[in-house]
């Protein structure tokens, strides 16, 4: 790894190259909310610091439809539990919660608190749309290979023919 980088700047890194969001990045390494923006600005200053987002940044690029699928279906077959939790939360441990498919919690005045969570029916059909076109991704693929593999007379030298 970064030599002359101390764990929390690390974590920092990796958590800025996902997010890009100085505060947040900060917060999710270890930094207090009152410290965050300014140590995540002492950190992005270091060339160490700034060279280990690059190659972050060249890894996340990199992955697959794969993580998405992985994404669509944590959403899909997934509990939510503490999504409903949260409504009875005096809001201490909201950190642990899992809300991965929560898209927006707002308090409604005199009403108590509203939540909504994104579709399970609407992750399923984009998962169906995915998984379909990898499969005729696939099978094309499979099919251009068989053909380009295949004995193809005319592509004979003329010293081959007999």
């Amino acid at each position: 790894m970064q030599i002359g980088l101390k764990r929390e700047e690390k974590l920092f890194c990796y958590h800025f190259a996902e997010t890009g969001d100085i505060s947040l990045s900060a917060e999710k390494a270890g930094f207090s909310h009152n410290e965050a923006f300014e140590k995540g600005c002492e950190i992005i200053a270091k060339a160490p610091a700034r060279k280990l987002i690059t190659k972050q940044r060249e890894f996340i690029s990199g992955r697959t439809i794969d993580d998405i699928k992985v994404a669509l279906r944590r959403i899909i077959f997934g509990a939510n539990n503490d999504a409903v939790m949260t409504i009875f939360s005096d809001g201490s441990g909201l950190k642990s919660y899992d809300l991965f498919s929560v898209s927006e919690i707002k308090k409604v005045d005199g009403k108590g608190t509203e939540i909504k969570l994104i579709s399970k029916t609407e992750a399923l059909k984009l998962l169906y749309e995915i998984e379909k076109n990898g499969f005729e991704k696939n099978k094309a693929e499979s099919f251009i290979s068989a053909l380009s593999s295949a004995y193809c007379p005319e592509n004979e030298d003329e010293d081959d023919k007999i």
